[in-house]
């Protein structure tokens, strides 16, 4: 157990604390929740040596390391205790974010031990999240936030994590919440392979899985103005979805996109091989660029359908139909290379409506 003077604040009710803590501190209370395969448990991926070993040769090579970010930790609100402006913490510390950085000490400690004992009293700046267990939804979206804006970090065992969390509490505190779970539900659903789906086993949902076309986190934001849509127009409250309507909510999402892309596929068949998993890696469709699009464009057929899934459906085929967009034009490095934002997401669906002033406006650029 140690002691530190500290600093409580508080932001949504979450309790933290603001500390230092020496970086001999850090390697001895502190530690990655790495996912563990056989237990479920953990949301982090293994740590990446060629990462640490990199921040390890900054501390060798550089005079005086300034490290001014701080360090995000987790523990739970029973190991620990505020008195007196200071924090007693009884347990060790998981890293939310900054455990790269801890590990190039724990790795300068073993590839040069001078030059840690140099550092090892080195004051850190450290927030620690006290956690209950109402609060671990806050810590897991805390991860997904943090690495999935500007770090290329695989936040897929977050996110099942998160949806695994709010089965257990049972409790949406938004329709946010609820919009997340639907997402994440449809897409593992459409991953496996008791359905028969175009999705099947092309979704990457955990970090030590290769080959796949998209990551779960993709693949549900992409879905995110579907649900959002249908459930606009539906009387939902947030306090009635049970696990039977949320289950219906899954089944139907699940539906839509079925029928999407059997739509798609007749359409720019060259685009998917003949055997599954049916994903071609040389054509954008069924990458970030073609799903967020096409669903987006789905999104758009029911926002203008009023809700009625039906009619948005055959909406949708029919815009496809006379699309003059071809499967070449969704070549990797081809038409629609480079639209991978918003914008270019609505340009992309401006052009499978055969809007020539779109066509127009994109080629003068």
């Amino acid at each position: 157990m140690i002691s530190k003077p500290a600093i409580k604040f508080s932001q949504f009710n979450l309790k933290m604390y603001l500390l230092t803590l020496t970086v001999k501190e850090l390697v001895q209370y502190t530690f990655v929740n790495i996912f563990n395969s056989e237990t479920g448990e953990g949301y982090q991926r293994p740590l990446d040596p060629n990462h640490y070993r990199k921040i390890s040769k900054y501390f060798i090579n550089e005079d005086n390391p300034i490290l001014p970010p701080t360090i995000l930790s987790a523990i739970n609100e029973d190991k620990c205790e505020y008195i007196d402006g200071y924090l007693k913490i009884k347990d060790r510390l998981r890293l939310v974010d900054g455990q790269h950085r801890i590990e190039g000490f724990k790795y300068l400690q073993k590839v040069n031990y001078e030059r840690y004992k140099e550092l090892e009293n080195m004051e850190i700046p450290v927030t620690v999240l006290s956690i209950s267990e109402n609060d671990e939804l806050y810590e897991i979206n805390t991860f997904i936030d943090i690495n999935s804006k500007g770090k290329k970090v695989s936040t897929d065992l977050a996110i099942r994590l998160r949806d695994s969390l709010r089965d257990k509490i049972k409790m949406y505190k938004s329709k946010k919440d609820l919009i997340e779970s639907i997402t994440t539900k449809t897409a593992l659903m459409l991953n496996n392979k008791d359905n028969l789906s175009l999705w099947y086993d092309s979704i990457k949902v955990s970090p030590e899985i290769k080959g796949k076309i998209i990551s779960i986190n993709a693949f549900c934001q992409s879905l995110i103005p579907i649900v959002e849509n249908f459930l606009e127009n539906r009387d939902i409250s947030i306090e009635d979805v049970d696990n039977e309507m949320l289950n219906s909510l899954v089944q139907e999402t699940s539906e839509i996109v079925n029928f999407i892309w059997d739509v798609i596929e007749i359409k720019w068949e060259d685009c998917f091989s003949k055997y599954v998993p049916k994903f071609k890696k040389e054509y954008n469709l069924q990458k970030g660029t073609g799903a967020y699009s096409i669903h987006l464009l789905m999104s758009e057929c029911i926002d203008s359908s009023e809700g009625d899934i039906n009619k948005a459906k055959d909406q949708f085929e029919k815009i496809i139909n006379v699309s003059e967009i071809s499967s070449s034009d969704w070549i990797t490095g081809g038409t629609f290379s480079g639209f991978s934002s918003k914008s270019g997401f609505k340009q992309i669906v401006s052009r499978i409506k055969n809007n020539k002033d779109a066509n127009k406006q994109e080629t003068n650029k």
